[in-house]
Formats: structure tokens, sequence, C-alpha cells
């Protein structure tokens, strides 16, 4: 009988205490993001929703409270390069130096790391007047980071700057660099 009315009360206290409890999980749930941006350092920007998750007068088109800003989601840094030498022995140099100074290995926070030459031979059909496909560059490479902050570490890292670029670029024609993130 005792067991039974101990059964009983403790039933009674989580009745009591699961309107609580799911309060202060959500509480947790929406404002530990917040938390975690103030923490990092990282903040609302132009553009984003703010703390509060107001996205209005921002030029945010998300309706999700707390979305994560462009600084919170992968970065996808792709650099396209053209050479002055278009040898072989070349582009084996510069995809050499890439894997070597932009890999994985080298910078905290980098994800992945691909380096790539120009695909040929492919037939790209024509379906809108302005399509242009890209074939004016030798090598490609494409790095993925967490976030902004380890791709902010990574453009100022020893090897990208001090190894990777002057063994690199003396034989840059054109650069061209593209960031983005999913949406």
């Amino acid at each position: 009988m005792a067991e039974r009315l101990m059964s009983l009360q403790k039933e009674e206290s989580m009745r009591r205490l699961a309107p609580a409890l799911l309060l202060s999980l959500l509480t947790l749930a929406f404002a530990s993001p917040i938390a975690l941006a103030q923490t990092t350092g990282d903040t609302p920007t132009a553009g984003t929703a703010s703390a509060t998750g107001d996205a209005s007068n921002t030029g945010d088109t998300s309706t999700a409270p707390h979305a994560p800003t462009s600084r919170d989601r992968p970065i996808y840094h792709d650099i396209y390069i053209t050479l002055k030498d278009h040898s072989q022995i070349a582009v084996q140099k510069q995809l050499r130096l890439g894997k070597e100074y932009l890999s994985v290995h080298k910078h905290p926070g980098e994800l992945s790391f691909t380096a790539t030459v120009l695909a040929t031979g492919l037939k790209r059909h024509q379906q809108v007047p302005y399509l242009h496909n890209e074939t004016d560059f030798d090598v490609a490479f494409h790095l993925v980071f967490a976030n902004a902050r380890a791709h902010d570490q990574y453009q100022v890292s020893y090897a990208h700057v001090h190894e990777f670029i002057p063994k690199s670029k003396s034989n840059w024609q054109e650069l061209r660099v593209f960031d983005s993130v999913k949406r």
C-alpha cells in the first residue's frame, strides 16, 4: 500500500512539473543559438535575423525564428585559376601546391578539400541564350569550412599567405573566387 501511495505522489509531482519542464526545454531550444553566438562572438549582422528572431527590415526572407546567419553556416570557398603556362607540368605543380598548403590537415575548421582541373569533352546544351559555360581556367580548388570563423582563419593562415600564394602567383593569369552558403 505504501508503494502505491509513493507511486501516486510521484505521478502527481510529474504532472505539476511537466508544464515547467516543457517551458524550460523550449527556452533552452530557442535561447541556445543566441547564447552560443554571444559566447563565440558571432552576432547577427545586416541582412540576418536579429537575436529575437525578428527578420523585419533586414532583407532576410527567412521566416524561421533564430535562423542561422551566413557566419554560422558552412562556407563553400571555390577558387578558379587560369594559369599563364597551361602545360601539364604547370597544372600538376599548381595542383600539388594546393594539396600541400590548402588541404584539410593544414586548416582547423576545414571540412573538405578537392583539387580539380577543367572538365573537357562535355556537351553543353544551350537551353537559354544567356547560358555561358566557363572554360577559361586550368585548376580549381573547392574548400568547405565549418563556418565563417574557420574561413577567416584560413584566409590569414601561414600556409595560405606565406606558402601557397607566393609559390603560386607567378604563374597566375587570373584568379576567381566564389564564396557561398546553403540557404
